[in-house]
Order: structure tokens, then sequence, then C-alpha cells
């Protein structure tokens, strides 16, 4: 309905005219108890059949058993009025017995009967029945057909009373569906039968439902007109629930369109008038209302007296929905105050009977506002929760208004997270809908007024047609024909008028609809505009975000590689040229202390440009048995200290793998250092396999040991960050906990999978499954630059002439002591000073640090060097702490012909002085 306020519920009360043909007496009077008794065996068909239609409402099982004996002896007399008549009772029965199947069943036999027998006042009862019937199972077209007909048949019956009633039921079920225009004409049929029969209370019902079509509709005039006629037509004849109605209406259509204070002023006088007659249900929702108004105005410790006494009221009654409903309300207005857990616990409450009487869409307005409640006091994974639940039934039950809450909910959790991708994302979401909405009910106002135009060219056809026939049975009659003739041509000439005057009615409503329209739309365009900056804001707060966490990441990565370099470079050369066992098994912790250290921050990079999306896959050919080997090598001498039996398996038809090495090389590497950790004795086993699949080829790799395995509540979490086997103050095993998490990481990015299954202290198996290309052919790889042993082809004579550039006094002092024995050195601590040396001297290679301090930086540096004669193509090194994504390229394209990170082990940076030099 329009403009009722988020999550705030209105009680709108409306009056039913239940059906004269659908109602009964609730006992048998005595007097057919009586002739039931003494009655001839042709006369009883039509008592029993009067038995039954008195008990069918209140005791539809007894109603039952007289409508069937009245089918029988109807049948065996051949009565065949009271056939049809016993077969509709029959339907009647399993209809209050909400047994709606065999209600049907019946209902057609006796449409199809009488029918048969032409009997006109069967054939409307029966289909006013089946009407009635797909009425109540919500099928609006087959209910419609029926009702269409019934009407037709009562009119040419001039059944007046049953067309009213007829038509007032169609108008009713049309309003439900929307259908407005095709409702408000059979309301008009309905209204005017009554007020021409005399049926005061009928006409002032009928008036209170149109009030509520128009409601409905937006035309909030109309719709305060007609309760207006309601409520003076209920006070004329004295009907003071009528008038209290109508009254409470009215106070609702002054609240929606913004007049607080007349809306207050109806509800008080709808209390007075319940009060008099103790209506309850009409007091209990007349203190919601006045509560709605209280907290509209922001005083809402009185909104709270008044729900609390519409409560109270409700609970009395046992009326759940009523009972959810105020529970809403308080839980809002506790929330404006701030009293956050009371507002839950109403909530809770609410959406407890709501799921109990299946009213979604008040549990989805319940979950949203939870989830309000938990934004506001900084539980966001709460918050984020009942949204979730919000969202899932605003999807089933497609309720948009809710849905729009939802989103502006889920930018306002994603906004407090400092999560500005998703805000920006949910923002545009809630935009989008928001336009969506609009256009739709655009396109619904359109069609009514199409719809309306429609019908109106029907009635003025009708009523020429009826206007013809007129003067032509008084043509037949009188012979009259002059006084035809001019009749005629009057009726022409007034036809004619009155298409010109609908015409131009209808240009003039369309004319202002478009106005109307396009100012709406002009607005909607400003709103957008608006939307569209914010949107670039947060746009642009995203971007930044993701940028500032870049840049810190880089800065950490290279001010902890720096001085890595330092400690793991010079613990290297201790543990070479220290022999007191003491002091060497010191250097050998600092140095594995500080490859932990090492390791944990390539992972947290590793994990950070996976999540970012910037890894790129890099396909090349992989011999699978040496790459087991290998990694198996690599881990031999951990396996050896716990006395663990480490073994690799392989099996392949092909030479080759195609995959990314390193990726591959993480992974297992991953894999048997976390077996190794976690196992105490026995054995850590690796299998490596490729198998064909779909015309495609499987690389499956198992990784089993035999160590302390993993529960199952553990096992769940395993691939989530930072969780490990044994965790808090008295954990078992070291490490930052994602090993596991950039395992998954990488089997995602192959287009693969990864399971794990494991048994509390009996060992566990990890698979991963990639799929993969295959070769049979030999291809060249890169061995990594750590594992070439490669003897050095230069003797003292020969020695590389080696120009050294870095600011940091310990990576300098570091990379002299490795290079002093065999190579000729200059150092120089900026890039000033190692020009000045490239003026002077001539090298065979330069070592490049890249952040050198004041002046200019590493690469400014090269590319002067370039310009000096004679080093144009002189190999220079970037041997940097920079070691990000994209960081490589970006050196090498700016004069470096080599690139080695820190920390490097003496190797590498031999193994690329005599790579360059060669």
């Amino acid at each position: 309905m329009p403009n009722i306020p988020f999550h705030r519920y209105i009680c709108i009360i409306l009056v039913l005219i239940i059906p004269t043909g659908k109602s009964f007496s609730q006992s048998i009077p005595d007097s057919l108890r009586k002739k039931l008794e003494h009655a001839a065996v042709y006369d009883r068909p039509e008592i029993l059949n009067l038995v039954a239609k008195n008990m069918v409402y209140e005791y539809p099982a007894e109603a039952l058993k007289y409508a069937k004996q009245a089918l029988q002896e109807s049948d065996h007399l051949g009565n065949s009025n009271q056939y049809v008549k016993a077969l509709l009772l029959i339907g009647d029965s399993h209809f209050y017995l909400e047994e709606f199947e065999k209600a049907e069943e019946n209902y057609l036999r006796a449409l199809d009967l009488s029918q048969e027998l032409e009997k006109q006042d069967l054939i409307a009862h029966s289909n006013y029945y089946l009407g009635y019937l797909y009425d109540t199972k919500n099928d609006g077209e087959k209910a419609g057909q029926y009702y269409e007909i019934a009407i037709a048949m009562y009119d040419s019956l001039n059944r007046k009373d049953m067309v009213a009633e007829l038509s007032y039921l169609y108008a009713d079920m049309l309003t439900k569906k929307a259908d407005n225009y095709l409702a408000k004409n059979h309301f008009d049929n309905a209204l005017k039968i009554y007020l021409n029969s005399g049926r005061q209370n009928d006409a002032a019902e009928t008036l209170n439902s149109m009030g509520l079509l128009f409601y409905n509709m937006g035309n909030y005039e109309k719709a305060i007109e007609y309760y207006n006629r309601s409520r003076e037509l209920m006070q004329k004849i004295g009907n003071k629930t009528g008038v209290a109605q109508a009254l409470n209406n009215l106070g609702i259509l002054y609240q929606n369109s913004g007049n607080i204070e007349e809306a207050l002023n109806h509800y008080q006088e709808s209390l007075r008038l319940d009060d008099e007659h103790n209506d309850k249900p009409g007091i209990a929702g007349t203190f919601n209302n006045i509560g709605l108004i209280y907290a509209v105005k922001g005083d809402n410790n009185k909104a709270i007296d008044y729900y609390e006494k519409s409560l109270a009221l409700y609970e009395e009654l046992d009326n759940k929905s009523g009972i959810a409903t105020v529970l809403n309300n308080l839980g809002e207005s506790f929330m404006d105050l701030g009293e956050t857990d009371v507002a839950s616990v109403m909530l809770k409450k609410a959406i407890t009977i709501e799921l109990e009487i299946e009213d979604k869409h008040g549990v989805a307005f319940a979950y949203a506002t939870m989830s309000e409640i938990y934004l506001q006091a900084g539980n966001l994974e709460l918050s984020r929760q009942y949204n979730d639940s919000s969202l899932a039934i605003c999807a089933e039950r497609n309720i948009p208004e809710v849905t729009l809450a939802v989103y502006e909910n889920y930018y306002k959790i994603s906004k407090a997270a400092g999560d500005y991708k998703n805000a920006l994302q949910y923002f545009a979401q809630k935009t989008a809908l928001k336009d969506s909405v609009f256009n739709k009910n655009l396109l619904k106002q359109l069609s009514e007024v199409k719809a309306q135009y429609e019908l109106e060219q029907k009635e003025q056809e009708i009523a020429l047609l009826n206007s013809t026939n007129q003067i032509s049975q008084l043509d037949l009659k009188n012979k009259q024909d002059v006084v035809y003739r001019q009749r005629l041509v009057l009726i022409i000439v007034l036809g004619a008028f009155l298409a010109i005057l609908a015409a131009l009615f209808f240009l003039y409503r369309q004319t202002r609809e478009k106005r109307a329209a396009f100012k709406s739309l002009d607005e909607k365009n400003r709103e957008l505009l608006k939307n569209r900056e914010e949107l670039i804001i947060a746009k642009d707060k995203a971007e930044e975000s993701d940028r500032l966490k870049s840049t810190f990441l880089a800065n950490m990565s290279h001010e902890l590689r720096t001085p890595l370099n330092g400690i793991l470079g010079f613990t290297e050369v201790l543990r070479t040229e220290i022999y007191d066992e003491v002091y060497r098994e010191m250097a050998d912790i600092v140095h594995t202390s500080g490859t932990r250290l090492l390791d944990t921050l390539n992972s947290i990079i590793d994990l950070s440009i996976i999540e970012s999306s910037r890894m790129d896959i890099d396909h090349q050919k992989i011999k699978l048995d040496e790459f087991v080997d290998e990694a198996i090598t690599l881990f031999r001498a951990s396996a050896f200290k716990k006395d663990l039996l480490l073994t690799g398996e392989t099996e392949s038809d092909f030479d080759y793998i195609i995959s990314d090495r390193k990726v591959l090389a993480n992974l297992i590497n991953n894999l048997i250092d976390n077996a190794i950790k976690y196992t105490g004795d026995g054995s850590v086993q690796v299998k490596a396999i490729v198998v064909p699949e779909n015309e495609s080829y499987q690389l499956k790799i198992s990784v089993t040991d035999t160590g302390i395995g993993i529960d199952n509540e553990r096992l769940k979490h395993i691939f989530d960050k930072f969780r490990q086997g044994s965790e808090g103050h008295d954990r078992q095993f070291e490490g930052a906990g994602l090993g596991l998490t950039i395992c998954k990481k990488y089997v995602e990015l192959l287009k693969g999978r990864i399971i794990a299954t494991s048994e509390s202290n009996k060992g566990s198996e990890f698979r991963i499954e990639i799929p993969v290309k295959v070769s049979g052919s030999v291809s060249h790889n890169q061995p990594d630059a750590d594992n070439i042993k490669t003897e050095l082809p230069l003797n003292r004579h020969e020695a590389p002439r080696v120009l050294i550039v870095e600011n940091d006094d310990i990576n300098l002092k570091h990379l002299v002591y490795i290079l002093k024995s065999w190579c000729t050195l200059k150092t120089a601590k900026n890039g000033d000073e190692a020009i000045g040396h490239a003026l002077k001297n001539k090298f065979d290679i330069i070592l490049m640090d890249i952040n050198l301090g004041a002046g200019p930086n590493g690469m400014q540096t090269a590319k002067r060097i370039r310009l000096i004669e004679g080093f144009a193509d002189i190999p220079i090194v970037a041997v940097t702490a920079n070691a990000m994504k994209g960081h490589r390229e970006e050196f090498l394209a700016n004069g470096c012909t080599h690139y080695l990170s820190k920390p490097f082990s003496a190797n590498q940076l031999k193994n690329i002085i005599v790579d360059a030099v060669a």
C-alpha cells in the first residue's frame, strides 16, 4: 500500500459483505425436523435439502449426510430440480470441510445437469458457487469467468439482489489482483443496486471498500470522498461500528498524505466510538495507529504506551497477526530510543509469531529491522546475517520495498566495514531497483489509463445498442415512424457528442498523466545524477583503499626483505665458517628463524596477489617425475631430522605436463611442509598421476601423512585464513596459518579443486585435482637459480670488475663479503657516486639497489649510466627488496638486464653474475 513507512504497520479496518448465498443458519429449526418426520415421499428431497442448507456452515459433515440422502431420494423419484440442489449442497459441504477438489467435482456436475435441463436459476447458482470456489483458491482467472456468467444470468432473471452480491464479491477479488478500474465498475454496479433497494448498510460497506480501492490506487482525494460517504451513511442508519471503521481508515489516509494532526483527530474519534460499544478488535487497531502517529512525531515513549495497550488487547483476543504487527512497531520505537536490546527482544518475538502464521512479508520486514539494530550496535556480522535472511525471503516472495531497505543495510554494513567496493555495488543495486519499481509503477498507471479508456468505449457501445433497441421496440409498438426518426437522429447526435466529449476527456487526462510522468522522470533524473556523484565518490574511495593496500604491502615487503637479506646472508656465512658446535647451532637457529619469517612474508604477499586477481598463469612444460623428485629432495633433510620416511611416486604416459611450474611448486611444497610439520613419527607419501578425463587430462596429486590428524570440527575451517590445527596460547605448532589458504587459492587459480580427509590421531590426506595439457616432446626449462652448482670459470687474474651500488650498510657489507675473494669491487652508496665511478672506471657488471634514498633512484641511475660511453650493453642487475608483482618487469624495462630479489643466497648471487658476464 502506498506510503506506509518502512517497518511501521498500520491496522486498516475493513467491513466485508458475507455473501447471503453462502451463509447459512447455525441450527435446524424444529419446524423442519417435524416436517421431515411427517413428510410424504415426494416432499422429502426438498426438506432434506433445506435441513442440509441450514447445517452446512457450522456442521458441514452432518449436512453432507442429509444432502447425500436428498440426492439418493430425488434420483429415485426423478426430481431433477432437487437432484441438482443436492449436488450443490454436497459441494458446499465439501467446501466448508476444505475438500475443494470434491466440492469442484459436485459443482461441475450440477452445472452440467442444470444446463442439460435448461434450468436458468440453477445454472446461475452453479456458476456462482464455482466462481466463489475458485476465488477462495486464488484462481482469479477461472473465478472471474464464472462470476461474469453468474452476474449476467442473475441479471436476466431480474435477481438484482444476487447481481449486487456477486458484483461486490467480484470487485473485491479484482481489488486484490490490482485490476482497479474493472473493480470500480463492479463496485458501482453493486452500490447502485443497494441504494435503489434501500439496503443502506450494504451500500455503506461498499462505499468503504471503494475507499480502500482508491487508497490502493494512490488517489487519496477519491479515497477520502468514499470513506466520508460511508461514514455519513453509517451515521444515518446508526451503525457506530461502521462509523468508527470509516474514521480509522480516514485517519490512515491523512497520515499517509502527511496531515498528522488530522489523522490523530480521526483516530481519537474512532476510538471513542469503539469504546462506546466495546469493539475490542477496533480498539486494538486504533491504539496501534495512534502509536504510529506519535512515533512519526518523534514521541516514541508515548507511542510505546499506545502500542502496549494495543498488544494487551490483541493478546486477549489471541489475534496473532495483530500481536506480530504491534511487536514490530514496538521494536521500531525502542530502536529509535537507542534501547536496542529491548527492540531485539520485541522483534524476535514478532519473528517467531510470523513464522508460525507463515507471514513471510512480516518476517522479511522484521529481519531487515534486526539488521539495522545490530548495525547501530556495531555488530556487523549479526547485522549481515539478518540482512541475508531478509534478502532470501524477498527473493522468494518478490517484495521490492523490503529489498530496497536490505540493499541500504548492505551498503551501510559494507561502508562501516571499510569495504567500499561492495558498498559501491550495493548502492548501485539499490538505485537500479528503485528505478525498476518506478518504471513498473509508471507502466501500470499507463495501462490502467488505457484500460479505463477501453472500458468507457465499451460502455458507450452498449449504451448506444440499448438505446437503438428501445427505439426499435417503440417503432414496432406505436408505428410512429416520424418519432422514431427524430429520436434516432437525436441519439446519434448525442452519441457522437458524447464520443467527442469522451475523446477530449481522455486526451486531457492522458496529457495530465504524461506531464505528471515527465515531472516524475525529471525528478528521478536529478536523483540519478546525485546518486551518480555519490557512486563516483564511493568508487574513488574504493580505488584509493585498494591503492593504499598495495602500497602498504609493497612498503612492508621492502622494509622486511632488506634487513632479512642481512640476517640470512651473514648467518649463511657464519654457518659455513664457524666450527664451534654451540655457536654454529646458534647460527642455524637464526637462519631457520629468518627463513621462517621470509616464508610468512611470501605467503602474505602471494595471498594478497591472488585475492586481488592480479596473478597471471605462466604455462610451461614440466617433467612430472623430476618435478616431484625436486620437491622430495627439498624436504628430505626436514624429514630426516624427525626420522620420517618421505617417499614420492609418479605415474604418467606422457613426457611432460603443461601448467604453471611456480604455482604447482608452491602447492606441493606447502602440502609436504604441512605434512612434515604435523607428523611426529611414521611417513609422508607423495603421489602424482595423470589420467584422461572427458577428452582432456587431470593431474592428481596426493600428500598423505601419519600425523596427528584433524577432527571434524576443525576440518571445516582448514582452508580459512590464519586457522591452524592448534590455536591459542597453548598451540603446539608455529606458523601464520596461511599455507592451506594459499593452496586453495592456487588450486582455484588453476581451475581445479582440493579435498582434505582426516581422522584425529590417524593422519591426513590432501588431494589436488587440476586440469592440465600433456606433451610428448622435450622443451628446455630454466632450472631454479638456487639449485645451480656452477663452478665459476674465473680466477683472480680474470676476476670480474663489479660495481656495487647499495645504500644499506649491512647489505653492502654482505655483498662485499661474498664477492671480495673472486671479484674486483667498487662500492657506491648513492646514484651520484655510482655515476662518478662509471665515468672513471670500466666494469663488467653493476649490482644496483633500487631504493637509494636521496638523489636519483636505481632505475634513474641505470638510465644515466647507459649514456656513458662503453656502458650501453653492460649488465646491470636490479638487487632489490621490491618483490611485488610487476616490479621485475618494471626494472627490466628501465635500464636493468637482470633481477635478483632480497633476501638471496650466496649461490644465487654468484650464479647471476656468471650468467651476466658469460
